[in-house]
């Protein structure tokens, strides 16, 4: 008897619900309960929901869940289910990183000395607060308060925050950027008189 591994789906945005279902498949029905034994290739990015499984006589197929974790960067993980020595079957699960999507500048034209709403966006939501640095571009000087650091909640894809900004004698701009999972992403601030 052999066995066969799926992924549903095969890739997944680490840390973010809902979780990987996994499908063993056997070559034919189990004439008795089968024990099919589970294993991960870095459980710290993937890691199977037990050691292993048992099909039921009768039965061909069985499920369980791959839990993803947050990852620093894209890392493919190798799931295997196994019979014994030399009858196994895997399958590999992309676990992606969570990175920034957007930021936005609202306005993102205005005299100098209003106050510029900035909003950041994350492509999913994580478990745990998120701060991110904020890049002044090349021109500080614009801001009157250090533009400092944006937050994203927990549960949350995007976080806002009040930059304040300087009068200015005529028009000039700065890129405003922050980084995350390996992207960065940036808007257009222009001040004018």
């Amino acid at each position: 008897m052999t066995v066969t591994l799926s992924l549903n789906p095969s890739s997944v945005v680490g840390g973010v619900l809902p979780d990987p279902v996994a499908t063993v498949t056997l070559s034919g029905n189990a004439s008795s309960p089968v024990v099919v034994n589970l294993s991960s290739s870095n459980p710290a990015a993937a890691s199977v929901s037990a050691p292993s499984i048992i099909i039921p006589t009768g039965s061909k197929t069985g499920t369980f869940t791959v839990n993803s974790h947050v990852v620093a960067s894209d890392t493919n993980v190798v799931i295997t289910a196994s019979l014994g020595v030399g009858n196994q079957a895997t399958a590999t699960l992309q676990v992606k990183a969570v990175s920034v999507k957007k930021l936005v500048l609202t306005p993102s034209t205005a005299k100098g000395g209003t106050n510029i709403q900035c909003t950041v966006t994350i492509d999913a939501p994580l478990a745990s607060n998120l701060v991110l640095t904020l890049n002044p571009g090349t021109n500080p000087g614009l801001f009157s308060q250090p533009v400092g650091t944006i937050t994203i909640l927990a549960g949350q894809t995007q976080g806002s925050k009040t930059l304040f900004t300087n009068k200015v004698s005529r028009t000039l701009s700065t890129q405003v950027s922050t980084t995350y999972g390996g992207k960065t992403v940036s808007a257009l601030l222009t001040l004018t008189r």
